[in-house]
């Protein structure tokens, strides 16, 4: 994702990528994070592809939490589960 005017960052994630998503052999789907390049904070996500919903409250609850992507991206999630792939996509976030 491009920067916008340098207040955000993005990150994006292809589903055949996503461990879960290539074991179920559903990897059809994208997923895409908007984060405030200053503060951190999700400011939205963008998940399509099977199972999507289970990571979306997820982040959901982070983002009500007020957390920033970081703890998303570098928490340890169960194996095997579509939630495991914030890792992924958080991390694609550039620093």
């Amino acid at each position: 994702m491009a920067h916008h005017g340098g207040a955000h960052l993005g990150g994006r994630g292809r589903r055949r990528h996503h461990p879960r998503a290539r074991t179920a052999r559903e990897t059809a789907g994208v997923w895409k994070a908007v984060v405030d390049a200053h503060t951190a904070e999700i400011l939205g996500v963008a998940l399509l592809g099977h199972e999507a919903g289970e990571a979306l409250t997820t982040v959901q609850t982070a983002m009500l939490a007020g957390l920033p992507y970081t703890a998303l991206r570098d928490m340890v999630i169960t194996h095997p589960t579509i939630t495991e792939g914030l890792n992924l996509l958080f991390a694609a976030v550039p620093d």
